[in-house]
């Protein structure tokens, strides 16, 4: 099993350098990233996070805390204990309890809940029921007959009408600079909301919203349960690597333990399966099958040997293209049954 260890390790340790360097440099790693087109969402919301008590973020700067990376984002001011900071500068050091406002479009606004260290500023989210890794992202457009028009988002206590919090505002392209809870609600502003998947069920046909919709990936992750999912892989690559149990049971047992632990919800876990998947490599197997029985499998292999002839690094390489165009032709699960 570790017989090409002493050439994939240094491959290892040389590609893992390249991407630390890469990922730290704009010469090496050009932002690629297309301008907003016309066709894209210029909705920008308003939200505020904080930086939590025990943050890894706490001591960093905005640029080390990766907080000026996020496409299409903008670190507006900060709050600090009273003393608003505008204008940041990218060396500004994060502190314990900071309040950062940001602006910015969704897919950046999902990007920001799943940094750790940072919270939604608002603690509304900690008195909705459920654990946050249950709930979801939702975007609601307040309607003319929404009761909460003209009021702002404290005052017409949102969580208890709807069960839902809301961490970011959007009115018309328009950059709102009040905090989230002295928004003054508007027929029209976009709100995005955390809530259970019960809340989209409940509230679609309500007539206090024009639009409820969910924000695709926007789970949050568990990052308490990180070191329980690292245990897990480390003990299925152990079990596997040592023959203990072959590498299918190991994998099985793995997962079981991650839905066990809660690392994963079993939902999810069903919605993680790729049917289309499984069905493509049973497919796969079968033809690998039939190109071995039907002896095409052979000629082609006895057509390489012969090609490359007694140099086996030759061999080796006709072997790795001929893998190569199967997978290309097949799949890659079909070419490992065939080699």
């Amino acid at each position: 099993m570790f017989d090409i260890t002493w050439l994939g390790v240094p491959l290892l340790i040389v590609g893992f350098s390249y991407l630390m360097l890469a990922s730290r440099s704009s010469w090496l790693l050009k932002d690629r990233r297309p301008a907003m087109s016309a066709g894209d969402d210029p909705r920008e919301y308003s939200l505020e996070m904080l930086v939590e008590q025990g943050s890894p973020l706490a001591g960093r700067t905005i640029e080390q805390a990766g907080l000026r990376g996020l496409h299409g984002l903008f670190l507006m001011e900060i709050d600090r204990a009273g003393h608003v900071l505008t204008a940041v500068e990218p060396t500004e050091r994060l502190e314990t309890g900071d309040r950062l406002v940001f602006v910015g479009i969704v897919e950046s606004v999902v990007e920001l809940q799943k940094i750790r260290g940072l919270r939604p500023a608002t603690d509304q989210v900690f008195q909705l029921d459920g654990p946050r890794s249950e709930r979801t992202l939702v975007e609601a457009v307040v309607s003319n007959s929404c009761p909460l028009v003209g009021r702002t988002i404290r005052a017409g206590q949102f969580r208890s009408t709807y069960d839902a919090v809301i961490i970011a505002v959007a009115r018309n392209g328009e950059r709102l600079r009040k905090k989230i809870g002295d928004i003054v609600l508007q027929p029209g502003d976009t709100l995005l909301l955390e809530a259970s998947p019960r809340f989209l069920n409940r509230q679609r046909t309500n007539r206090d919203f024009y639009l409820v919709s969910e924000v695709a990936g926007a789970k949050t992750p568990r990052h308490d349960l990180a070191w329980i999912a690292c245990t897990i892989l480390a003990a299925m690559v152990t079990a596997a690597t040592l023959e203990l149990v072959p590498m299918v049971t190991a994998a099985m047992m793995a997962a079981t333990a991650m839905v066990a632990a809660g690392c994963i919800g079993p939902n999810e876990a069903r919605r993680s399966i790729e049917w289309e998947t499984l069905l493509l490599i049973a497919a796969s197997f079968g033809l690998a099958r039939a190109i071995d029985k039907t002896g095409l499998a052979e000629l082609i292999a006895q057509s390489t040997i012969g090609a490359a002839g007694d140099r086996p690094y030759l061999v080796l390489a006709a072997i790795y293209l001929v893998t190569m165009l199967f997978t290309e032709t097949m799949s890659n699960n079909a070419a490992a049954v065939l080699i």
